[in-house]
């Protein structure tokens, strides 16, 4: 009886001890980060600790070379999950701003100083998110591109960017493509060239024009930066500042 009841008691010690004790496997488990629907292109949203750990894990977070140096920016591409969202740096302050959900990034364009920068990107539904960016990261704000007459998901490729520039006057232009795979067994590469007047914050709807020139460069204040996967000092300066 003495040693059934020392091993009761024992039992409860245990049991009693892993309710206390967290496991860590659930300790270590975090769920995945989703778009909020609540968000909106180009408004601030909160940094959260946990998505940037995720992100970093998953090799989701990108940054961009623009003549030889790295933009103090970084964007996340998660499509199935947390969209696509801009993360800013500013005098080591860093903030994060939606641009689309279920959305891959199309071009970053920079002018010399970052004085001005404009993002790109498609969505899974066919919208085209435009974001402006001056004033070197202080004044952010979102357009959508209003998509060529006769482009549609179901019957073409989605348009593509092609090129983009805009010059001092706030006058440019930008050149989109999309195959036409509306006849069965023939695709046939369209052109397409949007204008804006005001450093696009607004575009008319594109025309179709004839296919440019092989390296056909838009003049302008603008030039294209290069992808590469985020390096670790600026994605851990960015995780110090998360809650």
């Amino acid at each position: 009886m003495t040693a059934f009841l020392y091993r009761c008691n024992a039992t409860f010690i245990i049991l009693i001890s892993l309710l206390l004790v967290p496991l860590p496997l659930k300790a270590a488990w975090s769920p995945t980060p989703k778009w909020d629907d609540r968000w909106r292109c180009g408004k601030e949203i909160q940094i959260k600790k946990s998505t940037i750990k995720y992100l970093k894990k998953k090799k989701l977070l990108f940054a961009y070379r623009h003549k030889g140096k790295a933009l103090p920016l970084l964007i996340s591409q998660d499509y199935s999950h947390s969209g696509l969202v801009l993360y800013t740096r500013l005098k080591n302050v860093w903030r994060a701003y939606p641009i689309a959900k279920m959305s891959i990034p199309m071009g970053v364009y920079s002018t010399a100083s970052h004085f001005r920068i404009s993002i790109f990107a498609m969505g899974g539904k066919h919208v085209f998110t435009g974001l402006n960016i001056k004033n070197q990261f202080r004044d952010i704000s979102c357009t959508h591109l209003p998509l060529p007459r006769g482009v549609k998901g179901e019957r073409m490729q989605y348009l593509t960017l092609q090129d983009f520039n805009v010059q001092k006057t706030g006058a440019g232009q930008l050149l989109g493509a999309s195959y036409d795979a509306s006849k069965k067994g023939s695709t046939k590469l369209r052109w397409f060239r949007y204008h804006t007047h005001d450093w696009g914050y607004s575009w008319n709807r594109p025309g179709p024009i004839k296919a440019p020139r092989r390296g056909h460069k838009t003049p302008g204040l603008f030039s294209v930066s290069k992808e590469f996967p985020a390096p670790n000092w600026l994605v851990n300066s960015l995780l110090r500042q998360s809650r």
